[in-house]
């Protein structure tokens, strides 16, 4: 049975993955994380790039995790772990790097963030990512050298705060390919694939809130 579910994951994905090879050819330009955020967009703005793969190791002792497993934890509604004081937006953003690093899809790809950004004011907040998603496996698996080596995407998720509460604007959440002019569709058969659900509104909304509450980030 789960070879089965593997196989089904793996043929969804390549439909997702044809749809971004036969997909028009968007501009390859490194925009600014919110250059297309409406003009309400809070004032306060920083922006953490990793040009280069940070040691995991290393980050995760920076924050004072052990093991994986505490890491991913904070994506969760109740973290295993309890932090003594809320992360700095750098921690954030490292915190969110290894995040992405360790998620283990149900499918052969993988995930690297190449930028966060974090947007407050008052009590709104909205994160900015860009994100790799690396292909190399996939068409090693599915033997299709046509494919590209990875896929660019922005995220973006606009927050409210009430006292501790943390409410997520699903319906301003986007997620686009970059790389790629991807039909939204596709994104959301992708996103079924690896996440096991179409509406990425609220997988990766309530996953990114789940981090800035257990953080006690707020911007």
């Amino acid at each position: 049975m789960k070879g089965w579910i593997f196989v089904t994951a793996l043929f969804v994905t390549a439909v997702f993955l044809t749809g971004i090879f036969f997909a028009s050819r968007a501009e390859d330009v490194a925009a600014p994380l919110f250059a297309e955020v409406s003009d309400d967009v809070p004032k306060n703005t920083v922006t953490y790039c990793f040009d280069e793969e940070i040691d995991e190791e290393d980050a995760m002792r920076s924050l004072g995790f052990v093991e994986k497993e505490q890491v991913t934890s904070f994506a969760e509604p109740f973290s295993e772990c309890r932090l003594d004081e809320p992360l700095s937006s750098e921690e954030m953003g490292r915190l969110l790097y290894l995040i992405v690093a360790f998620f283990e899809a149900p499918v052969p790809v993988r995930g690297r963030l190449e930028k966060v950004g974090f947007a407050s004011e008052l009590d709104r907040l909205v994160v900015c990512a860009e994100v790799s998603v690396i292909l190399d496996q996939v068409k090693k698996t599915a033997h299709a050298g046509f494919l590209p080596d990875s896929a660019r995407f922005i995220l973006r998720i606009p927050f409210c705060f009430k006292n501790t509460e943390i409410s997520v604007d699903f319906e301003k959440v986007t997620l686009r390919c970059q790389t790629w002019d991807l039909p939204d569709c596709l994104v959301r058969y992708g996103c079924d694939a690896v996440f096991g659900s179409k509406d990425y509104e609220k997988v990766l909304g309530e996953a990114v809130g789940n981090v800035l509450a257990n953080a006690c980030f707020y911007g």
